[in-house]
C-alpha cells in the first residue's frame, strides 16, 4: 500500500539500488492510499531488496515543497508464493 505524492514507478532491485531489476509497478500521484501489485521475476538464494521510486517527470518531486517532504509513503507489504 502507497501513497504516492507524483506519477512514477516502483522498482524492486536485488543486493543494492545497481543491482538487478526483479519487478517495476508504476503508481499515480493521489491524496489517498492505493494497493499495487506487480510480478518478481525468479531469483535463487538469499538476497536483499530494494526499492527505489523514480518520478515520471524530471523535477515534478521538490522535496522543498512544504506540503511534503515525502515523493512515496510505504505502508505495508506483502509477499506471495506463485502458483505451481
Amino acid at each position: 500500500r502507497v501513497k504516492a505524492q507524483a506519477e512514477g514507478k516502483i522498482v524492486v532491485l536485488a543486493d543494492s539500488l545497481s543491482g538487478r531489476c526483479l519487478g517495476e509497478v508504476s503508481v499515480q500521484a493521489q491524496d489517498g492510499w492505493q494497493e499495487v501489485s506487480m510480478r518478481i521475476r525468479k531469483i535463487r538464494g538469499v538476497h536483499a531488496l530494494y526499492l527505489s521510486f523514480e518520478p515520471t517527470e524530471a523535477g515534478h518531486c521538490d522535496a522543498t515543497r512544504k506540503e511534503s517532504p515525502y515523493w512515496l509513503r510505504l505502508s505495508w507489504m506483502k509477499f506471495h508464493a506463485s502458483a505451481k
